[in-house]
Formats: structure tokens, sequence, C-alpha cells
């Protein structure tokens, strides 16, 4: 992404929602179709996806990244530049140690079942979740916390006893340090993604649109500007919330109302995270990469 950081940095402290995304390159050429995103900094990027694809972006120039996997990568989370987690189809999980990848066994998945998303509070309390009801957690050793049979497809945490996962059916069930509690949604769809912007308030999108707005356990459906599938959400604060999904579509909450934004694709977008000390960072098929300021 040459150049395309700067215009991130100088951006960094534009109001939420200002200026538009753009298309950057990822060189070397990939035609991978990116679904995982993730940023420690301007100069730690990452981005994974099908055929076990993984680049990294170092400030100046992206990288290919050799991968144990040749299954399809969904989702990193990393507590560290040295510590960094992606999980993916047929059970792959792995981990980085600052120099390789390193399979991982995630206690509670098997043959071919799918892990879909990490996240976690500290380098000791990292959950996955996938196909199933699959779902562990590690803290220097597997435990399994797998509940029901539905396809948890994120899982978003804040503490070891506060984790709320959604999925399939318009499932919410949140952890609370000792059981899981099925948490009403109000809805049918699937539920693709969940972050938080403020302790105790949460937003969940999914398919046909769905945007929920969560607070206390008590779940609201809001208008959306949008019937495209939502893939993924992140709140940066209460006030600047955004969410991407098919055919490119962009998606963003000013605290008041959510509209849709200008894309410069039409290729569905999988994924977002935000860079320290930066923009936003998007991702979706065909090798897409957006940067906003």
């Amino acid at each position: 992404m040459p150049g395309a950081d700067a215009r991130v940095d100088a951006a960094a402290d534009a109001p939420p929602g200002a200026g538009m995304w753009e298309v950057a390159p990822i060189p070397p050429t990939t035609t991978a179709d990116l679904w995982g995103v993730f940023a420690f900094g301007p100069g730690d990027e990452w981005v994974a996806g099908t055929t076990g694809a993984i680049q990294h972006f170092d400030g100046s120039t992206w990288t290919t990244i050799t991968s144990p996997a040749t299954n399809t990568l969904f989702v990193f989370w990393g507590a560290a530049s040295n510590d960094l987690w992606l999980v993916g189809r047929s059970c792959v999980g792995m981990r980085w140690n600052g120099s390789a990848w390193t399979p991982t066994t995630v206690s509670g998945c098997s043959g071919n079942q799918d892990l879909f998303s990490v996240d976690g509070s500290s380098a000791t309390d990292v959950w996955i979740t996938g196909t199933m009801g699959n779902i562990g957690q590690y803290t220097g050793t597997w435990t399994n916390r797998s509940t029901g049979n539905v396809d948890y497809w994120d899982v978003h945490v804040t503490s070891a006893s506060d984790v709320v996962a959604v999925g399939t059916q318009g499932t919410i069930e949140h952890w609370n340090g000792s059981v899981w509690q099925p948490e009403t949604s109000g809805v049918a769809v699937t539920l693709a993604s969940i972050a938080s912007p403020a302790p105790g308030e949460y937003w969940a999108v999914g398919g046909i649109g769905t945007i929920l707005h969560g607070t206390a356990g008590t779940w609201t459906q809001v208008t959306s500007p949008t019937t495209s599938f939502l893939y993924a959400v992140l709140a940066r604060s209460t006030s600047d919330v955004w969410a991407v999904g098919s055919g490119g579509v962009i998606v963003h909450y000013d605290g008041a109302s959510w509209t849709q934004q200008p894309s410069p694709t039409t290729n569905t977008l999988r994924n977002l995270t935000a860079v320290p000390a930066g923009g936003l960072l998007a991702v979706g098929d065909a090798a897409t990469l957006l940067v906003h300021p």
C-alpha cells in the first residue's frame, strides 16, 4: 500500500466519518479473496484470505508470508506484534510468534468444521468460535466452551467473564464467567459480526442489512440503509461505527442514524479494522483493500 498509509496518518484526527474510502494496491500481486485484516499500527498491517494467503505490510512494502494453511483464512486477533492468532476453514488455527506461523489445535474443533472468528482480552484469554457450536477458550491451555449447534460467526471479548458470540438463526450468547446466557435478538437471520463502542453497549450486523443495537442484554433492531449482507462491524466510539458487506456496501453510524457511504468498489467487503495512530482498512473479494482516513 505505498502512499496509502501516508493518507491515513495525515487524517488521523479527522472528525468521525470524514474523508473518503480509497482503493489501495497490495503488491505482490494476489487474486485471493481477503477475509482477514488486522493492524498494530501503520507499519504493521496484516491481510489474509483464500488458499491460505497471508501478507504483511511494514510501512513501505507488502510481503507474502509463508502459510502452513491452504484453506481460506478468516480472522486475525493479536495481543502484541509477536503474538497474533489467525483462524480458518477445516479447524485451521495458527499463531504468529514474530517470525513464523505455527499451527495450533483448537479444543472442540474436528474434521471439516470451520473456525470463523478469534478475539481476546489478553495473551492468556483468547476465544475462538466456529461451526456446529464450536467455542474454545485459550488461557495457556484450551478449554472447550462449545454450546448449541449453530454456527458462531463472531465473538467479542471484553474479559474472561464478559464474552458475546453471535451466529446463525439470530443467535446471541453471553458468557458471564461460568455459563452461557442466551439473549433474544428478535431476528432469525445470520448475525455475522459484533462490536462494542463502550462497556455494556454492542452493535451486531448480518443478513439482509440487519443492524442490532444492544445494551444490558436487550437488543433492538434499528433502521438500516441497506439490504445487503453485512459481514463486519467496527465501533471506534459511540458516534463512529462502520459496517461493510456484499456489493462493496459501506454504512456508517454517526451517533444519530445509519447512512450508506460512497464506496470505490462493487466487490464484496468481508472485514475491516482500525489502524492505531492511523485510519481504517477494509478488505474483500479479488484482493480488494480499501483505506479511510
